[in-house]
């Protein structure tokens, strides 16, 4: 995924005046139909992204939102930035009018790289300065410079992957409130499936054995239930992959939110991707 190509600076814009939902989609399809990417009508892209929200608003909170829709005809990907100063009703998670937007479309049979996208967009916009900077962006082009300043630049235009000897990766997570994230990180460097598994340590067990319930005070308790993430990646990505979730989680080895391991795989047959 190169970010870069995909971004267009051409159709971003700063403080629309839309004042509606509906009037916001209009604008986004208007400006989509000008993308070399979309011999497609107005009227489709309109309906591609207001079905959409009728499944649910792409308001996810904190003033964001990630219009998308997958359209038949869409030969690449249009992303777009869109900003309103004063906000616009959204049906947003948090009720609060939504101020910055990224709009994406894209073809529809191209699944795997629509998920990897709005992860890509989701963790970069986790981060603490991102919105903040690209509210205050008086052109477009500022406002794609100060998105693309915080994104992970081995996500932007990576390095493909090289072949050869696949890996298993073992992620026992004990935090579970960092599940999302881990689940982003994945999808935006291209691992397109896990299996997640509840899993109990050892010490839920000892705590509750007669002889050994006087130690429970002593043991970890937020070890003694996590989630067991498996999933295949190709032997050179793994310490790309751990470098990521430590960015989010923190040095693992310091605090203890998670356990890491890798093992060669001799063989493998069939894939885990979701679609």
């Amino acid at each position: 995924m190169d970010i870069v190509k995909i971004i267009d600076p051409a159709l971003c814009a700063v403080n629309i005046t839309a004042n509606s939902k509906a009037e916001f989609l209009d604008f986004c399809a208007t400006a989509a139909a000008q993308s070399t990417m979309a011999p497609v009508d107005k009227a489709t892209l309109l309906r591609a992204l207001t079905q959409r929200e009728q499944e649910g608003s792409t308001g996810f909170g904190n003033e964001i939102a990630i219009p998308h829709a997958r359209v038949e005809q869409l030969q690449g990907f249009i992303l777009f930035i869109v900003t309103s100063r004063k906000g616009i009703p959204f049906e947003a998670q948090d009720k609060k009018r939504v101020k910055l937007f990224f709009v994406l479309l894209g073809p529809a049979e191209k699944v795997n790289e629509h998920l990897k996208i709005l992860a890509f967009i989701s963790r970069t916009l986790g981060r603490t300065e991102v919105k903040g900077e690209i509210l205050n962006a008086t052109t477009p082009q500022a406002q794609v410079e100060a998105f693309l300043r915080h994104a992970d630049p081995e996500v932007i235009a990576p390095a493909p992957q090289q072949s050869g000897t696949m890996s298993l990766l073992v992620l026992i997570l004990y935090n579970e409130n960092y599940l999302e994230d881990i689940l982003e990180i994945f999808l935006e460097h291209g691992i397109e499936g896990a299996t997640i598994l509840d899993s109990t340590g050892m010490g839920q067990y000892i705590s509750n054995a007669p002889l050994f319930g006087n130690f429970i005070g002593c043991m970890h308790q937020n070890k003694h239930h996590s989630k067991t993430i498996l999933t295949m990646v190709s032997k050179p990505h793994v310490k790309t992959i751990v470098r990521a979730v430590e960015n989010t989680i923190g040095d693992i080895a310091k605090d203890q939110s998670a356990t890491i391991l890798s093992v060669d795989l001799a063989t493998h047959k069939g894939s885990m991707n979701i679609v």
